[in-house]
């Protein structure tokens, strides 16, 4: 709760309750507020083991320039204590490539078009 001092302890208080504008909260999980740092530090062995950075919300969007209708986003909770390995598992797996090996997408040239001569064709394969 953010309306009183996170500190179960706290003399000030009781005394005289602290304006939710006058407490400051837990600057790692943001759940907890206390009216001074002396309560801050005196809750912190009770504290320490809920105190959790909460996930980042992250949004992909896939080739926004190119892939516009419809665009192709995903959007990851990812958790602040991530690495960047972790994250880019997370990504294929959201994006249905967690089967797919590096080598097997190809770069498509949307102004490509294939001659209308076959036997241009023949000759540009055999040019390989």
């Amino acid at each position: 709760s953010t309306d009183k001092c996170g500190n179960a302890v706290c003399t000030t208080s009781s005394a005289s309750p602290p304006d939710s504008n006058s407490l400051r909260l837990c600057s790692r999980c943001r759940r907890v507020a206390y009216c001074s740092l002396e309560c801050q530090s005196a809750a912190w062995p009770s504290h320490k083991r809920a105190c959790v950075r909460p996930n980042y919300i992250v949004k992909f969007h896939l080739a926004p320039g190119q892939i516009t209708n419809p665009p192709v986003t995903r959007t990851l909770s990812c958790p602040a204590h991530a690495v960047f390995y972790v994250l880019h598992l997370a990504l294929q797996t959201a994006f249905g490539w967690a089967t797919t090996h590096s080598f097997d997408f190809a770069v498509v040239d949307p102004d490509y078009r294939e001659p209308d001569d076959i036997m241009e064709i023949i000759n540009r394969r055999k040019a390989m």
